[in-house]
């Protein structure tokens, strides 16, 4: 393995022609190698004791399984995480005043934070769960779900992944930028907009 350390310290000249001033085989460092069956907890241990950040994964023949860093490890272990050089993705994308552009993955509870709005409950995590759940079958472009307070439709798959949705509120409902509406019992009493 070559540190990129290493090698930066190892370069010469300017800008424009730029060369090593050693040969790589002198600043290279033998890879650390792990077996596959290595627990992830002790493999982030022995990182830590080792300075390490990679490692080359060998099956039970010796061949190479594939390659784990210290931020799969971490990923794995606390769960995904966000660092500077995560993009970030839009998962909404607001239309006119009435409808929204929404990516299938995004998940249920950041949804309707994000809208200020409530969904069904259901066993699903993600929209492109409730749709499944809703219809029953593998979505396709254009089915529509109609909900209290909105339509959902299916604008994008992806192979058999819901890559993007309409949303679409009833005119009874005022879109995004209001986060309160009367029941529809006409009891008066504010509530969070559903759909």
């Amino acid at each position: 393995m070559l540190p990129i350390k290493e090698l930066l310290d190892s370069l010469s000249g300017d800008a424009t022609t730029m060369s090593l001033s050693r040969p790589v085989s002198e600043i290279m460092l033998p890879p650390y190698v792990v077996p596959g069956a290595k627990m992830a907890g002790l493999l982030l241990q022995k990182f830590k004791e080792n300075r390490q950040q990679m490692a080359v994964v060998i099956d039970e023949f010796g061949g190479t399984d594939g390659l784990v860093t210290l931020e799969d490890l971490l990923d794995e272990i606390i769960g995904e995480y966000e660092d500077e050089f995560t993009p970030t993705l839009s998962y909404v994308e607001y239309g006119d005043g009435n409808s929204t552009l929404i990516d299938g993955r995004i998940r249920l509870d950041d949804l309707e934070n994000e809208l200020e709005f409530s969904f069904p409950p259901g066993d699903y995590v993600t929209l492109a769960g409730l749709i499944y759940q809703m219809l029953g079958r593998v979505p396709i472009a254009g089915d529509r779900i109609d909900l209290p307070g909105c339509v959902l439709e299916v604008t994008k798959m992806e192979n058999q992944r819901v890559d993007q949705v309409k949303l679409t509120y009833r005119r009874s409902t005022s879109g995004p930028a209001a986060a309160k509406q009367k029941t529809a019992a006409g009891e008066g009493a504010e509530t969070g907009k559903e759909c």
